[in-house]
Parts: C-alpha cells; structure tokens; sequence
C-alpha cells in the first residue's frame, strides 16, 4: 500500500501543471486506485509549506489517507519546474497547441474551464488543468504501468485554497 501511495503523490507533484506556486496553496484530491482486482478510496492533501529563495525550491507536503492508513510525505520542488496561473491560464487559452482538448469539467470543488492534456509513458491518461486554482490540476485519470503492475488512479479536485 505504502508503495501505491507514495506513486501516487509523485504522480501528482510531477503533473505537468501546478498553479500559483505560493505558500499556502492547498489542495485535497477525492482519489481511487484500482490495483488488479483490489480497489481503494481515499484522499491526496496537498501543501506548500515554504519557498527557500536561495535555492528555489518549494517544500511540498503530501498526506495521503486510504483504507484507515495515513501517510505524509514532503518533497523538494524547484520553482522552474512548477508552472505559475499565468502559464496555466496559457495553457487552457491554447489548449489545442499544448496537444489537449478544451472540456468544463465539475468537480466537487466546483466548475471549471479546462484543458484535458493527455499524458504518456509510465503514466498515460489525460490531466484536466485549469488556472487559478492551487496545484492546477482538477481532474486526472492515470494508468500506469511499471511492467509487472498496472495501478488505475481517478482523482478529483474535493477543494482548494490559494496561498499568499
């Protein structure tokens, strides 16, 4: 489990899109994993904790809670590596040039003008990415495939909080 989890976060913290980035921004994601016939619900919270301006890097913390388990993982993101709204907003303006699909997509956390990118590799899918909103991703449906094991993750954007 610990292993799904922990795939599961980088997933997320590598999307192709974060918004903002500030400290502060909060993010908690509705998610099902579907490994072979086993299934399991939970959710992804999301938040930057720091920005060390000498390194620019952010402090990320992830705290997944699936089947009664809870687990926090913080990492280090650099901050070219994160998108901020305003290329977010190009993104989803652009859409067909980025490879997507324009799509309003309604979450738990609301309704949203997106751009549905798919994604390849390891992870294949479509990530539906809209500006302003923290961690700039509302949706994401993800297969991925390390050669032994396929592990399915449908995510939805529950809520969300811009930092300062």
């Amino acid at each position: 489990m610990k292993s799904i989890l922990l795939s599961f976060a980088s997933l997320l913290i590598t999307a192709p899109a974060f918004a903002m980035p500030s400290i502060g921004d909060h993010a908690v994601y509705n998610t099902t994993i579907i490994q072979g016939s086993k299934q399991t619900t939970g959710t992804v919270e999301q938040v930057i904790l720091s920005f060390d301006q000498q390194s620019g890097l952010f402090g990320i913390q992830s705290t997944m809670n699936f089947g009664g388990q809870s687990m926090v993982q913080t990492e280090q993101k650099a901050a070219q590596e994160m998108i901020t709204d305003q290329m977010a907003a190009a993104i989803v303006a652009n859409c067909a040039a980025y490879g997507g699909k324009p799509e309003a997509v309604t979450v738990p956390a609301g309704n949203f003008s997106t751009c549905a990118l798919p994604t390849s590799g390891k992870r294949a899918g479509t990530m539906w990415i809209a500006a302003g909103v923290a961690f700039g991703v509302v949706k994401a449906d993800v297969t991925q495939n390390n050669g032994t094991n396929t592990m399915q993750t449908h995510t939805e954007l529950q809520s969300f909080e811009n930092g300062k």
